[in-house]
């Protein structure tokens, strides 16, 4: 086949292989080639993929024509695995037409925005943070594309993570959009199996095609064991020899990833319907200065500000306002050099699910800009916390957002931005708050213990097992409760005792812990998805009562 066909261009890759525009040799007709790699990879969801395509008969796509075995293979770019349904991901049994729904869902995405539904366009070859975003089913359609209501209801029945409960391809084809300005021929050939349309058959009989199928399981020259070629091989070597990630290993989930896969958990407990658990998951807004590139919103607010010698120097920072159903947004400002969008959009939701359960009318936030506060001085960590409040003064505020401090802020930065604050909107003490932090990661497979209490966020495995758990969004409630605390001390003029903010702490940290509970014993679960579940369902029935 290599000898029959002269490549012309690249189409594309995915998943499985790569796909080229090619001339046959004798006839001159072109075909488009797909390529995938010989040995474990070509599994049971390739061999599924080859026989649909070769029982496909409709006049869009494109006719099937052989299968054939290559004895070289061309080299590519890395794959996407944006069309991957989160199940798969799961390394467990699943159902591969339930799955396919996803797939075809990411194809009708492609086409309406032109990108990938779950790919950063900022960071496109991170692959785990694209998983991250599978897996919790997260996925926007960008303000400048316009796409029908009707149609938007259809991607949210398709991007649903459980698949028991996505919309099937019977029920995809009912669809007022699908059935939009169907043509006729369409319909009638749906109901003869487009016999009507293309009669003529592919050469080859599925007997053969799985022939070949079995053949090319046989790792070919240069592979090892059969995983991927060393020399030449498609996913993990490309023409420019740039370097690749590694295998994503699905276990090691980001802190956005392990968070939306206990929201998905509690909303499943607790019977949440698809549109409202979307509306709970996606944060209320993202502070950023927008610019366009290649068609694609990039997201960021930058800080530039004059160095000690005079020179200038810029940061990226940004703050997620997660949820207001109950109240205005709280959470802490961090500054650190790596600046992870999907860490801050994960404890901008914790804390919304934190204060739910606290029983505290707040909802969560959080911010961070990207600087190692040791490489700058006192005068310009000054100037950039004052730059990067004149950026977000009108998105925070004693009734909207409330700022605290974290990990390279304090109290001295905290009245930084009170006093940039208040040249805006008058003095107003209670836009911030102030209070140490402890900041302690463990591993709960690594710890010998009976219990375990969280102090610092989403510090364990979410799938460990063997010990009692409290989990963090409890056991660190606390801190943001007593933050409560001041601001209502703040906002009253009225300063309490240590012994007031002492009994009130107990008493809603015990009614908390007792909600806690009766949501375990209601759904017989364990501590984590009783807080969770209780915390989400604070904020549903707020969001559902708000309209």
């Amino acid at each position: 086949m290599d000898e029959r066909y002269e490549p012309l261009k690249d189409l594309g890759s995915g998943n499985f292989g790569v796909a080229r525009l090619a001339k046959d040799k004798k006839t001159g007709e072109h075909v488009a080639v797909k390529y995938i790699e010989r040995g474990k990879k070509i599994d049971e969801n390739v061999q599924r993929e080859i026989i649909n395509h070769r029982s496909l008969k409709h006049p869009n796509i494109i006719r099937f024509k052989e299968s054939a075995i290559l004895h070289s293979q061309p080299k590519s770019t890395v794959g996407t695995p944006a069309y991957i349904a989160p199940e798969v991901l799961s390394r467990k049994e699943y159902d591969g037409k339930i799955a396919d729904v996803w797939s075809c869902g990411v194809t009708l995405y492609v086409m309406l925005v032109g990108a990938y539904p779950f790919e950063d366009p900022e960071d496109p070859r991170n692959f785990r943070k694209t998983i991250g975003r599978i897996i919790g089913a997260q996925y926007s359609i960008p303000d400048y594309v316009r796409v029908s209501a009707v149609c938007r209801n259809l991607l949210s029945r398709i991007f649903v993570a459980d698949p028991t409960k996505r919309v099937s391809i019977p029920e995809i084809k009912q669809n007022p959009w699908f059935l939009k300005n169907l043509p006729k021929e369409i319909i009638e050939a749906e109901k003869e199996g487009y016999e009507g349309i293309q009669k003529d058959q592919p050469s080859q009989s599925v007997e053969e095609i799985m022939k070949i199928i079995q053949e090319g399981r046989t790792p070919g020259p240069g592979s090892k064991d059969g995983d991927y070629a060393v020399t030449g091989s498609m996913d993990f070597e490309d023409d420019d020899n740039e370097e690749v990630e590694e295998e994503v290993d699905v276990s090691a989930m980001n802190a956005l990833s392990a968070t939306n896969r206990n929201f998905q958990r509690a909303a499943r407990i607790l019977g949440l319907d698809s549109k409202l658990e979307r509306s709970l998951l996606i944060p209320f807004r993202e502070i950023k200065r927008v610019y366009f590139a290649r068609g694609v919103c990039s997201l960021h607010v930058e800080c530039t500000i004059p160095k000690h010698d005079g020179s200038l120097m810029s940061f990226v920072g940004f703050r997620i306002q997660h949820n207001n159903a109950r109240g205005p947004m709280k959470g802490r400002i961090r500054y650190h050099p790596e600046v992870a969008c999907d860490e801050v959009n994960a404890l901008a939701q914790l804390k919304t699910w934190k204060t739910a359960i606290a029983n505290i009318p707040y909802g969560g936030s959080k911010g961070r800009i990207g600087c190692n506060p040791r490489d700058l001085s006192i005068g310009e960590l000054e100037r950039l916390t004052r730059v990067f409040t004149q950026k977000i003064h009108d998105f925070i505020g004693v009734h909207s957002d409330v700022v605290a401090p974290d990990m390279g802020t304090n109290s001295h930065t905290m009245a930084l931005i009170l006093d940039e604050y208040s040249k805006f909107h008058g003095y107003s003490p209670a836009v911030v708050t102030g209070k140490p932090i402890m900041n302690v990661m463990e591993n709960a497979a690594d710890v010998k213990a009976k219990f375990i209490i969280e102090a610092a966020n989403h510090p364990t495995d979410p799938d460990a097992k063997g010990v009692i758990i409290l989990p963090d969004i409890y056991a660190n409630s606390g801190g943001v409760t007593v933050s409560y605390f001041e601001q209502v001390q703040n906002i009253q003029g009225f300063m309490w005792d240590e012994e007031k903010v002492k009994h009130e702490l107990k008493k809603y940290i015990t009614n908390a812990f007792k909600g806690i509970k009766k949501m375990c014993k209601t759904h017989n679960c364990d501590l984590r998805m009783g807080a969770f579940t209780l915390g989400i369902n604070c904020v549903a029935h707020a969001t559902l009562m708000r309209g």
